[in-house]
C-alpha cells in the first residue's frame, strides 16, 4: 500500500454529560490510501460519527494526532485548517444538505467554487452529473428530485472539489434497498476513477463488505475485520 493520504494515531475523545465523563474513542488508529475503500460499521452511538469528525477538522481530539498528507491538523490555525479542508476532504451525509432554490448544477459547482478549483467550474459540473447519470436532470431543482438523485447530486458536489479524501456518513440511510446499493457502487467507481480515499460509515453489512479494508468500532476502539 502507498503512504496514506489521511492518518489518525491514538485518537481519543470524550465528552461531559452532567457529572459523568464518557469516553467515546480511546486510542484509535486508522490510516487511508490513495483511492483506497474503508468501512467502519458499529453499534449507534459507538463514536463513528465523531471520528469521522475528528478526521475532517471539524472536532478537536483529546489526545492523538491526524495529518492531511504532510500536514498535521493540530498544527494549522482555523483559517489555514479550513483552507486545507476545502481542497482535501469531502462529505457525504445521509441528509443531502442541497440548497433548495438552486439547481443541480449549481449545487454540484459550488463544491468547485467553495474551493476554489481553477477552471470553468460549470464544465466540472456537467461533467460529473453526466457520470452520475443526471445530465437530463442538470437544471433540476431538489424537490423535484427523488432521494436517490439528490443522492447523486451529493455526491457528484462533494467531488466537485477534486479532494483527496471523501468521509461518508451512512449515505444511503434515507433510500430504499435497491436505490441504497446503487449509490454505494456509484461512490466506490467514483473515488476508484478520481482516486480519491473513501471512508463509509454504515449499518450495512453488504456495503461494509465492499470495503477494501473493513473495521467495527467497539468500546472506543476500532477492531479490522475480514
Amino acid at each position: 500500500m502507498s503512504n496514506p493520504i489521511l492518518n489518525g494515531s491514538g485518537l481519543a475523545k470524550h465528552f461531559r454529560s452532567g457529572d459523568k465523563d464518557i469516553e467515546v474513542l480511546r486510542g484509535v488508529d486508522i490510516s487511508l490510501a490513495e483511492g483506497e475503500f474503508v468501512s467502519i460499521q458499529g453499534e449507534s452511538g459507538s463514536g463513528k460519527t465523531t471520528l469521522l469528525n475528528l478526521l475532517a477538522g471539524l472536532e478537536t481530539t483529546d489526545a492523538g494526532e491526524i495529518t492531511w498528507g504532510e500536514h498535521v491538523v493540530s498544527s494549522l490555525k482555523i483559517n489555514s485548517l479550513a483552507k486545507r479542508r476545502r481542497g482535501f476532504i469531502a462529505l457525504v451525509f445521509q441528509s443531502y444538505y442541497l440548497v433548495p432554490e438552486i439547481d443541480a448544477i449549481s449545487n454540484v459547482g459550488l463544491g468547485a467554487r467553495i474551493a476554489k478549483i481553477d477552471g470553468d467550474w460549470r464544465s466540472r459540473a456537467e461533467s460529473l452529473l453526466e457520470r452520475v447519470g443526471l445530465e437530463e436532470r442538470k437544471h433540476s431543482l431538489p424537490n423535484t428530485l427523488s432521494g436517490g438523485e439528490r443522492q447523486r447530486v451529493a455526491i457528484a458536489r462533494a467531488l466537485a472539489a477534486s479532494p483527496k479524501v471523501v468521509l461518508a456518513d451512512e449515505p444511503t440511510g434515507n433510500l430504499d434497498e435497491g436505490t441504497g446499493d446503487g449509490i454505494i457502487a456509484l461512490l466506490k467507481d467514483l473515488c476508484l476513477e478520481e482516486k480519491v480515499g473513501l471512508i463509509l460509515v454504515t449499518h450495512n453489512n453488504i456495503h461494509a463488505s465492499l470495503a477494501d479494508t473493513k473495521y467495527h468500532l467497539k468500546d472506543g476502539l476500532l477492531h479490522q475485520t475480514s
